[in-house]
């Protein structure tokens, strides 16, 4: 198993990037198996309790472990199977929009709770499968630009949300203060996953998604 967790911000480039990752793992791997988790799975599933101020830390737990358990089955039928030592088409290549950082970062009155402990054997977990994350980062200055450029091609309920969030100076200054939680993450928990720092300065995106492919997908 090969693959990848990207963090980041809102308006951060994550989806674009994921985008032309997936596209070169289609075209230079076509008999692989793939598993694309998007954010709808890794974190949007539980929003309606976030919102509805019931989310607790076992809901998380539960929910990160499961989707680790599921990757873990892949990776152990391939241990068993007779491509274990020469994976070839056989490999399982893995790509994750947001995970465990978002939920420490971004709701940290809800998960404050959540043990070092458990954080630590959750990364390492993935860490053994091969996993390595990267966390994507923005200025102030250019996150301004972003959310502003969003704001010409996104849906009403983007638009919608920033609004709700006081424009587009009130969810900068929010995603500032969750970049800075997302920063502090990765330095502490550095030893149990290797996470990679990227900063976008400019529109950039497609030779961050070609060096992302390159290290962890290349053969």
């Amino acid at each position: 198993m090969r693959g990848i967790v990207l963090e980041g911000i809102s308006a951060s480039g994550k989806s674009m990037i994921l985008n032309l990752i997936q596209k070169r793992i289609l075209e230079e791997y076509p008999a692989s198996t793939k598993l694309f988790i998007s954010e709808h799975y890794t974190q949007r599933m539980l929003e309606h309790e976030f919102e509805a101020h019931n989310l607790t830390t076992e809901q998380v737990k539960r929910h990160t472990e499961r989707i680790i358990r599921s990757l873990n089955v892949y990776q152990s039928m391939l241990g068993r199977s007779k491509f274990a030592k020469r994976p070839s088409g056989a490999d399982t290549f893995v790509t994750i929009e947001r995970f465990l950082f978002t939920f420490l970062a971004t709701q940290s009155d809800k998960v404050g709770d959540y043990s070092t402990t458990d954080i630590e054997r959750q990364l390492g977990k993935l860490s053994k499968m091969n996993i390595r994350q990267y966390l994507l980062v923005l200025s102030e200055e250019k996150l301004k630009e972003h959310i502003s450029r969003t704001l010409t091609h996104r849906n009403k309920q983007w638009a919608d949300y920033v609004d709700k969030k006081g424009g587009a100076d009130g969810i900068v200054k929010e995603s500032m203060e969750w970049q800075e939680n997302f920063l502090k993450l990765a330095d502490k928990y550095k030893h149990s996953i290797k996470t990679e720092i990227i900063p976008i300065k400019d529109w950039d995106y497609g030779i961050i998604a070609n060096t992302i492919f390159n290290n962890e997908y290349r053969d």
